[in-house]
């Protein structure tokens, strides 16, 4: 960002190229505390938080409580409550500490249980796809075998419904069968 000498800058989304705003319903604002001094033209409230930022004593944060503003009043009560007393203080950062130690360890066992989850969840796909794989393997036998048998009972000369009765196989399969094992035959008689 180029340097300039405004306290409190605002910044929106352009298009660069055909400088339209995206929207006016985001911006950016920026808030320059080194330069209370230099421009004179600030707002009130502007003005009031620069000062609650910039508090480095006491005296500045109970100065700060009279004002009228009700969020820098809170703020500044908040601030001074907690710095009173180093017991508090003291509590307050261990109880922020645990919060943060809290909600990392939820984030870990979530993670860590996310983790497991997948695990388990591939470890039943695999088992799940090889029962799967096993199953449509035996029935492919099963019907590779009803084809075997089948067309041995068709050289052998036996009718369509004494075949279809032994091997389950529907009439028009064995029909095709018939076809291409008199396809078959025709094509090793011509390579002889």
């Amino acid at each position: 960002m180029d340097e300039n000498e405004e306290q409190h800058n605002r910044f929106f989304y352009y298009d660069a190229r055909t400088n339209t705003k995206f929207t006016d319903k985001a911006e950016i604002n920026t808030l320059d505390l080194l330069k209370k001094g230099k421009n004179k033209m600030v707002n009130f409230e502007l003005s009031q938080w620069i000062d609650f930022f910039n508090a480095r004593t006491k005296e500045e944060m109970k100065m700060l409580q009279t004002i009228s503003l009700p969020e820098i009043k809170q703020a500044a009560e908040i601030v001074e409550y907690v710095n009173q007393d180093k017991e508090l203080r003291i509590q307050a950062e261990q109880r922020e500490n645990a919060l943060r130690a809290f909600r990392s360890e939820i984030a870990g066992s979530k993670e860590e249980g996310l983790k497991e989850g997948i695990k388990k969840g591939l470890k039943e796909g695999i088992e799940k796809g090889k029962e799967e794989g096993l199953k449509q393997g035996i029935e492919k036998g099963l019907k590779e075998s009803k084809i075997e048998t089948a067309k041995n009972c068709l050289t052998r000369g036996f009718d369509i419904e004494t075949i279809s009765a032994i091997t389950g196989l529907t009439s028009q399969e064995i029909e095709k069968l018939k076809i291409t094992i008199y396809a078959d035959t025709i094509q090793c008689t011509k390579n002889l």
